[in-house]
């Protein structure tokens, strides 16, 4: 009985692992954007006279 429990919650661990993987490189993804964005908009303004 404790093995087939052990089933359904590792597949619900491996389900929400995943989900947080997803929403971590999300996360990632949208900070390197928007640093890209402020870098060039800081470089923008020092390059600019």
């Amino acid at each position: 009985m404790a093995r087939n429990e052990a089933i359904p919650g590792t597949r619900l661990l491996q389900a929400l692992r995943a989900f947080a993987m997803t929403r971590i490189s999300a996360v990632i993804a949208m900070t390197s954007i928007f640093a890209v964005i402020a870098m060039t908009s800081i470089f923008a303004v020092i390059a600019s006279p």
